[in-house]
Order: C-alpha cells, then sequence, then structure tokens
C-alpha cells in the first residue's frame, strides 16, 4: 500500500496557504486512494478554509497533517496552531470577504472539531473517500428508536471498528479494542 500520510509546516501566510492547498491535493492523488473531483474540490476548500482561520486568527507557523485511512473509507485533514481561540461561526453579511469558513467546513465534510494542545489547539475534518457510503439500510449510532426514545438520549453509544480506528487516528490516547 502506497504511503498514505503527510506533514508539513508552513507559515501563516495567503501565498503558503495556497501552496498548502495544492500540495495537500497532489499528495491523495498519489496515494492511489479512491477520489474524485468532488473530493478533491471539497478537500482543497475544507483545507483553505482551515488553514486561513488558522492564519487569520493564530498566526505564525501551521502544521498541516492529512492521512488516508481505506478500511474506513476516511480521509482526515488536521491543521495545528498556536492559538487558542476555538473557531466559530460568524454571521457574514452578502458584502463580506470572510466570516464563512467554519460554515463551509460544516457544510463540506462529515464531522470536525478542535481539540486544545499544550501549545495551541488542532482542528480538524474528516471528509469520505469516493465510493465509500454507508451501506443501504445502515443506522448511523443515535438514530435508531428503543423504547420510544433515540439511541441519542442515552447517556451510551458505540463505535463501529471503522469508528474506533477513526478515533484513534484523531486521538491516539483512544483505547484500542
Amino acid at each position: 500500500m502506497p504511503h498514505t500520510e503527510l506533514r508539513f509546516t508552513v507559515e501563516g501566510t495567503a501565498a503558503a496557504v495556497r501552496d498548502a492547498r495544492r500540495r495537500i491535493s497532489s499528495a491523495v492523488i498519489s496515494w492511489q486512494v479512491p477520489v474524485d473531483r468532488d473530493l478533491l474540490f471539497r478537500l482543497e476548500l475544507v483545507a483553505s478554509e482551515m488553514l486561513t482561520n488558522a492564519s487569520q486568527h493564530a498566526g505564525g507557523p501551521l502544521t498541516v497533517e492529512s492521512r488516508a485511512e481505506r478500511d474506513s473509507g476516511l480521509l482526515v485533514l488536521t491543521v495545528v496552531d498556536a492559538g487558542r481561540a476555538r473557531p466559530r461561526p460568524c454571521v457574514a453579511g452578502c458584502d463580506h470577504e470572510s466570516g464563512r469558513g467554519i460554515v463551509l467546513i460544516d457544510a463540506l465534510s462529515l464531522f470536525h472539531g478542535t481539540e486544545y494542545t499544550d501549545s495551541g489547539k488542532r482542528c480538524w475534518a474528516v471528509l469520505p473517500l469516493s465510493g465509500h457510503a454507508a451501506p443501504d439500510g445502515e443506522e448511523m449510532p443515535g438514530n435508531a428508536e428503543k423504547d420510544g426514545r433515540r439511541d441519542g438520549d442515552s447517556a451510551r453509544w458505540t463505535a463501529t471498528e471503522a469508528g474506533a480506528n477513526l478515533l484513534r487516528l484523531l486521538f491516539p490516547t483512544f483505547p484500542a479494542t
């Protein structure tokens, strides 16, 4: 299997964001994982928004990590910066040039989040690899009803093996199954 991980550091500038976006896209193509034009477009847009947010709000060097997890059919993109402020959606007027990044990331990824590190924060987004959709009829955790209530109302939930693998990718201290 080809190498399916990328990690590099860039300065927090507009030119660096553009170059990083292209570098991520090129790396994913070289990994020979199932990608199509739609995924590459979404990946580049999500990467651009994450990097732009980090450069505008945290500045300094930004660490970019990307990896493909073939078994679960997921692509994980991470940007680490020295800022402590959690990215938040804001209301942007039609004339505003910025303020839509988090809304775009939310719309284009399966899910995304932020976790604090000792030196700042790590923002991540997960996108599906092309051709990897949930099997027909498969319920996502929290969607099935039990005794008139939804699983999401319960204090407990379970992850599929693919979900557990993803959690281990995002959070290396997640327990092994």
